[in-house]
């Protein structure tokens, strides 16, 4: 096609105009003319089009590229609105949501944490990857056991005001168990400017346990403390055809948490509720800090969330036996807060 319309137009000689009168309108060489013209012209605009198309797609995909787009939160519940979450979705664990509680705990007067475990806590045993936070519970090199305890960092507090509800969940994914292995998703008070608890010291002030489960790790447990005399309420559900097995398999630990009552669920499904005092005079919550027509201390102040996987300790009653292996990883893939208002 190309060397048909090559035509050489030599020294002195003139083309005639295709649109021009006569009979050199139709000769061979006008047609031929244009003819050449007008592919000359199709392919103009072919290229013009093709280069419009590229120019376009690059600056989209540029404009993608340098402005990110803020991931959508598809997640909601009925009757709730968003508050806080994090999705675990970096590199590491968020700083600004939590902070690393390390140790045996006798940097915080609690050697053993308080209830005689085994572990030293330290940073390296929790990883962020791929969506999902990993608490490893393992052997130390040296002997003894590590792990990691995560709380939630300055500002990360929360606490339901007057009518209103606060929805607190995780969903976890349980280890495979054994003697001696204790994991937690649970609240505790937040210290005021001096460093002491508002009603004071442990169980005065309250701690709110959304999800406990030891050894085999076929029950779990949602436990308010409170006091004193020291007082808990609560209650376990333990797996079954409808649960399925906790170890293993995500499932979502939540509680709705009032003024008046905290409710604890596993997948939306119910299995203990407990009330305040006023609620309840024969068995709710108090504390004896507080006056008695006071109706939601210990639990009405800012609380911390908790996730740790700790070994050994008075709830599993046991340290590890020979058969308990490890490690042994709790996997959270997000941690979710919503508010009635």
């Amino acid at each position: 096609m190309i060397h048909a319309c090559e035509i050489q137009v030599h020294e002195g000689q003139r083309l005639s105009s295709p649109v021009g009168t006569g009979g050199q309108s139709g000769s061979p060489r006008s047609r031929l003319l244009r003819a050449c013209l007008a592919l000359a012209a199709a392919g103009i605009l072919a290229v013009s089009i093709a280069i419009l198309v590229v120019v376009t797609s690059s600056h989209v995909l540029l404009r993608h590229m340098q402005t990110p787009q803020t991931p959508a939160r598809p997640f909601s519940e009925l009757g709730f609105r968003y508050l806080y979450s994090d999705e675990f979705e970096g590199s590491s664990v968020d700083t600004t949501s939590w902070t690393f509680e390390n140790g045996d705990g006798s940097a915080y007067g609690i050697p053993g944490w308080g209830n005689q475990e085994l572990q030293m806590y330290q940073q390296q045993n929790a990883e962020v990857a791929g969506g999902v936070l990993a608490i490893r519970a393992d052997v130390a090199p040296g002997g003894g056991y590590v792990s990691a305890r995560l709380a939630g960092a300055p500002g990360r507090a929360f606490a339901p005001g007057p009518g209103e509800t606060l929805r607190i969940e995780a969903r976890i994914q349980l280890p495979r168990g054994g003697d001696g292995i204790w994991l937690a998703f649970w609240m505790l008070p937040t210290r005021i400017g001096n460093g002491s608890l508002v009603y004071g010291p442990w169980p005065v002030s309250g701690e709110l346990d959304i999800m406990e489960a030891v050894n085999d790790l076929s029950t779990v447990m949602g436990t308010a403390h409170f006091g004193i005399p020291k007082g808990q309420a609560g209650a376990s559900l333990a797996a079954d055809v409808a649960s399925g097995s906790f170890a293993g398999a995500y499932h979502v630990y939540s509680v709705d948490w009032s003024l008046e009552s905290i409710t604890w669920y596993v997948d939306g499904r119910q299995y203990a509720s407990v009330q305040n005092s006023c609620v309840n005079p024969a068995g709710g919550w108090f504390t004896s800090a507080a006056p008695p027509t006071a109706c939601g201390p210990p639990f009405d102040q800012p609380f911390r969330i908790l996730l740790n996987v700790a070994v050994g300790g008075l709830l599993p009653g046991r340290a590890p036996s020979k058969d308990t292996v490890f490690p042994q990883t709790m996997l959270v893939d997000y941690v979710r807060v919503f508010t009635s208002r």
